[in-house]
């Protein structure tokens, strides 16, 4: 599909522990900015306009680890076992102090998100918008 075949093992190497194997051909867990930042180097580029649903790209979750490093993201990766191989993110959780980012986000998206909530993760406050 992105062309490059096996690029998914890179990701899963960098993101480690943090995915969780759902199958041997599917992979889910919530990573860091600088984390996501690292597994998205090796991509293919057609790759990043990649999007679950009415989510938006996976270029403009990037936009976002890379102005914000406390951002955490809800990534699957759908390995090269298939023929769609990519990494995707679903969801992101962006401190509420970065109104303008949270906004990008949702402007970026092709429909609102199917989970919007504020919640509190290691003594900071996130919007979480996650996209079924």
């Amino acid at each position: 599909m992105y062309g490059r075949r096996g690029f998914t093992k890179y990701v899963i190497e960098v993101l480690g522990p943090r995915l969780q194997e759902v199958s041997p051909d599917f992979y889910y867990g919530t990573v860091t900015a600088e984390e996501l930042l690292k597994a998205v180097r090796k991509i293919p580029p057609a790759n990043y306009g990649d999007r679950h649903n009415g989510a938006p790209r996976l270029r403009d979750f990037v936009e976002v680890a890379e102005q914000e490093p406390r951002a955490l993201f809800e990534v699957y990766v759908v390995t090269e076992l298939r023929e769609d191989e990519h990494l995707t993110v679903d969801g992101a959780l962006v401190p509420l102090d970065r109104e303008d980012l949270i906004k990008h986000l949702l402007q970026k998206a092709k429909a609102f998100p199917d989970e919007l909530e504020v919640i509190a993760e290691n003594g900071v406050e996130y919007m979480r918008m996650w996209w079924d």
